[in-house]
């Protein structure tokens, strides 16, 4: 059998043929269609090669924008709507990219709690069961204080014989579930989150605009400083949540101090994209999270009754 001649090698004078529009370029990509000369007809070694390679390379803008984003806060904004697009990673790309290590210590974060508190919550358990028994038999009996941490209490009164109707058994029948399987509903609340988040950025970008349209009239470049700040603000929280895990028994949290870096950052970002005062920058930037954080309130309150409307009475 003869050998196949790709049509990459059809011209010696250093010009290829693009496989998929058959364009005669130079270089590595086409003019045309933007399509690589890269082949995928190799051993599998040499394709697991290049995949690791980019995946751990993520083509290095990665770490450039990483560097931007944290230590020249707005200017990233700036420099990638003005133009400079290359050099960076496609905002939205690295928002994903870090919501997703977010995400994943968050849910470690949380069994790692449950596992600690496992005592307490097997304890709440009990005295659930014992609250929804003796609501059975009598209308009125004493206060039953359920620890659950050190840092508060879970009380339950059996105060008439409503306790006994079926919407309250379904309340307990929820809260029992939750105590003794309680990873279906952190997931469902994760993965409803992640999709609250992805949402609502725009609307922070939309305050942003509403309030700062005289220094940025277009809508771009403060959906991107949202986006931005959403990242940053996930990858803060993952090196929070990372540090509690490596070091749980540590006396002082002091990782938790980090989220003060947030709103500086924010502030210097508004200052370096926006070009305006430092006051009216804080002004500004107090009331879009001021609305911002209500929304997200408001979208959580409507997220939890969404998720566990049918323990919740008619």
């Amino acid at each position: 059998m003869g050998s196949t001649v790709h049509p990459e090698e059809e011209h010696t004078t250093g010009q290829r043929v693009c496989r998929n529009c058959e364009t005669v370029f130079e270089g590595n990509f086409c003019p045309h269609c933007g399509q690589s000369i890269r082949l995928f007809e190799k051993p599998v070694k040499v394709f697991l090669y290049d995949f690791l390679g980019d995946l751990f390379a993520f083509d290095s803008r990665l770490w450039r924008s990483l560097a931007a984003m944290l230590f020249r806060p707005g200017n990233m904004v700036a420099e990638y709507v003005g133009g400079k697009h290359i050099r960076y990673t496609p905002p939205f790309r690295a928002y994903v990219f870090f919501s997703f290590f977010f995400f994943l210590t968050l849910n470690a974060t949380t069994r790692q709690t449950i596992l600690k508190n496992k005592e307490n919550l097997e304890q709440a358990s009990l005295q659930i069961q014992k609250v929804d028994s003796l609501s059975r038999q009598s209308a009125t009996e004493p206060e039953v204080t359920i620890p659950l941490d050190s840092a508060g209490i879970f009380q339950i009164k059996t105060e008439t014989d409503a306790a006994a109707s079926p919407q309250n058994k379904k309340i307990v029948a929820l809260a029992l579930d939750m105590l003794h399987n309680p990873e279906p509903y952190t997931s469902r609340i994760y993965k409803s989150l992640s999709w609250a988040f992805f949402l609502l950025m725009p609307l922070l970008g939309s305050f942003l605009w509403l309030l700062f349209r005289q220094s940025r009239g277009y809508y771009a470049p403060h959906l991107l400083f949202a986006i931005n700040i959403h990242t940053v603000a996930f990858l803060l929280l993952s090196l929070i949540f990372s540090v509690g895990l490596l070091w749980p028994d540590r006396p002082v949290q002091w990782e938790w101090s980090l989220l003060g870096l947030l709103p500086v950052y924010v502030l210097a970002g508004a200052l370096q994209l926006y070009q305006v005062h430092w006051f009216t920058a804080i002004w500004r930037i107090s009331w879009a999270f001021f609305w911002y954080l209500l929304t997200i309130a408001f979208s959580v309150s409507i997220l939890f009754l969404a998720l566990f409307k049918e323990a919740l009475p008619q």
